[in-house]
């Protein structure tokens, strides 16, 4: 009886280490196939952080802001040591150049660069901003530690540029509130410079309505000592405005801004803001007949595009039609003008 009860004991603790050992190595076999998942899932991340960087870096000449966009998506997603370097100096390098000094600092400052890089840095930032190092860095830490009534102190007696710079920032960190407080201070300058700091400030945030009322009242309230290159600027910023809602009223506001622009640079601008509106509006013919009153080429790509592709349909010869083709090259995003240039093109692909 002791041998039988012996043997059945036996029995069960094989019995027992066998489904031990069964549920062990189903429980490593799951863990192991969780590993190769969350491998699979890190490998196609980085993959997909590489495609996202390469994709920001081919965007950045036509679509900085966009690029940006691609650059923060492949660091969210990981990026080796050394392509996270890469990313951040290509998004320092876009926000210095598009004057956003404070947001370039912030990435810099990270990135500990040579004293040379610094330097360079703060020279550009006081011929542009006209604020010195100290003061700079000052203002930055009062913005890094929230320090908001001594911020709104430095925003007051700023000049239109650093007080742009100072609202860029506090919307890049969604922090609407403090610049609803801020806009409300400059509202109540008399500065023309503020007033129109305002108005490219609401027109960036869409708030036509607001600027329009702005440029409305500089224009009924101080038109007796507006310069002409002030009623360029109104004029300008009108039809951006008028674009919005009626395409073909905007051509209007361009051209007579032409009449007042004082540098060439700002006069064929205006001039190609105006054709724009007469081809989207169904004018082309018009477009086609002041087109050889741009006699400079425009430095914006898509600026550039436009008048080409202008010349190229008024007269398709060899020569537009290869500049065009070249140019489309260095474009890589689909939009109504590049759509219409890529059918020409392909229009008379004998011209290669």
């Amino acid at each position: 009886m002791l041998q039988e009860k012996n043997l059945l004991t036996c029995k069960s603790f094989f019995e027992y280490n066998s489904l031990v050992k069964i549920k062990f190595q189903w429980i490593f076999s799951f863990v192991f196939l969780l590993f190769l998942l969350f491998l699979q899932v890190d490998l196609y991340s980085k993959e997909e952080s590489r495609i996202y960087l390469e994709k920001g870096y081919s965007i950045e000449k036509e679509n900085s802001e966009e690029a940006i966009k691609y650059y923060k998506k492949a660091l969210e997603l990981g990026l080796p040591e050394d392509l996270q370097k890469v990313a951040l100096w290509r998004m320092y390098f876009i926000l210095k150049n598009n004057n956003k000094y404070i947001q370039a600092w912030d990435i810099l400052s990270t990135l500990n660069p040579k004293e040379s890089v610094q330097n360079k840095f703060f020279e550009e930032l006081e011929d542009y901003v006209k604020i010195k190092r100290e003061d700079f860095l000052t203002l930055y830490s009062f913005l890094k530690n929230n320090d908001h009534t001594r911020v709104k102190s430095f925003f007051e007696k700023s000049n239109v540029i650093l007080k742009k710079q100072i609202l860029d920032y506090y919307s890049n960190n969604k922090n609407d509130k403090l610049i609803s407080e801020f806009l409300d201070i400059s509202s109540e300058s008399k500065s023309l410079d503020t007033q129109f700091f305002l108005v490219d400030y609401y027109l960036e945030d869409q708030n036509y309505e607001k600027a329009k009322r702005i440029l409305e009242n500089i224009s009924e309230k101080q038109k007796e000592n507006l310069t002409d290159e002030q009623k360029a600027m109104i004029l300008y910023l009108l039809g951006k405005i008028h674009r919005e809602k009626n395409m073909l009223d905007s051509a209007l506001y361009f051209l007579y801004a032409t009449n007042y622009s004082q540098l060439d640079s700002d006069y064929e601008k205006n001039l190609s803001l105006a054709l724009f509106s007469f081809y989207r509006s169904g004018y082309e013919n018009i477009a086609y007949e002041l087109v050889d009153y741009i006699f400079y080429e425009p430095k914006d790509i898509m600026q550039k595009l436009f008048i080409l592709l202008l010349k190229s349909e008024k007269n398709p010869n060899k020569k537009n039609i290869k500049e065009l083709r070249t140019l489309l090259k260095e474009i890589q995003t689909q939009n109504f003008l590049t759509e219409k240039a890529r059918k020409l093109v392909s229009l008379y692909k004998d011209y290669e």
